[in-house]
C-alpha cells in the first residue's frame, strides 16, 4: 500500500523539510501560535466556521457538513481518546486550524488537518504538521508517522506531504480481489486500484 510515511522519526528536524519548507516554517513560526486542545471548549468560538471553510475548500468526503453541535461532540470524543492529540494553530489569538492524529503501536497517524482559507497565508499547515511531529518525537514508544494514502492525482498535495517529510512508502499489505473484480476496478478507477494493489495502470 503506497503510503506518505516519516519512518525515521528519531531523525527527524528542521533539515528534513525542503528548502521551500523550511521558509514557510519560519513564516509560520513568526504569525502562529501552535496549542494542544485538550477539550471542545476552545473550539466552541470560530471552530465550526473554521471547520466550514475548510470544508468548502477541500470537498473532503470523509468531512461532511454537520450542526455545531455535533461538530463540537465530535471534537469533544476525539480530545477525549487518552491516545490522540489536537493541536491548533491561533493567529492573532484566533484559531486559524488544527491538526489531529493518535498513536498505535508505534505508529502515529494524522487524520484531521482543518484551516481555515483565510489562515493559509500565514503558511498554518506547514506549522502544525511540523508541531505534531515534535510531538510525536517526545512521546515514548513512537517511531513512525503516517499521513494517508499517496494520492498521485492530487499533485499539489503530494509535493506538500514530501516536502514536509513524508516520501511515499510501499507498506507490506495483502489485497485479494476476484479477477473480473479487479480488471473492474484497474480500468474504471485506476487510483483507487493502485492505493489497494501499490500498482498504476498505464491509463492512470
Amino acid at each position: 500500500m503506497p503510503m506518505h510515511l516519516l519512518v525515521d522519526l528519531a531523525g527527524f528536524s528542521v533539515d528534513s523539510l525542503s528548502s521551500n519548507r523550511r521558509y514557510h516554517l519560519r513564516r509560520s513560526q513568526r504569525q502562529v501560535t501552535c496549542v494542544q486542545i485538550t477539550g471542545p471548549g476552545p473550539l466552541e468560538s470560530g471552530g465550526y466556521e473554521v471547520f466550514l471553510s475548510a470544508q468548502e475548500r477541500t470537498r473532503n468526503p470523509y468531512r461532511t457538513a454537520r450542526s455545531k453541535a455535533e461538530f463540537l461532540a465530535e471534537m469533544e470524543w476525539y480530545t477525549s481518546r487518552p491516545s490522540a492529540i489536537v493541536l491548533a494553530g491561533l493567529v492573532d489569538d484566533r484559531i486559524g486550524g488544527w491538526i489531529a492524529g493518535y498513536a498505535v503501536d508505534g505508529t502515529a497517524y494524522i487524520e484531521i488537518v482543518d484551516l481555515a482559507t483565510e489562515a493559509l497565508s500565514t503558511q498554518i499547515g506547514t506549522g502544525l504538521h511540523f508541531a505534531f511531529v515534535e510531538a510525536c518525537r517526545r512521546s515514548p514508544g513512537i517511531r513512525e508517522v503516517a499521513h494517508s494514502p499517496h494520492i498521485p492525482e492530487d499533485t499539489a498535495l503530494v509535493v506538500f506531504k514530501e516536502g514536509i517529510g513524508f516520501p511515499v512508502v510501499n507498506v507490506p499489505s495483502k489485497a485479494w480481489l476476484l479477477p473480473v473484480a479487479d480488471t473492474l476496478v484497474r480500468w474504471r478507477k485506476p487510483f483507487l486500484h493502485y492505493r489497494l494493489t501499490g500498482k498504476l495502470t498505464p491509463k492512470g
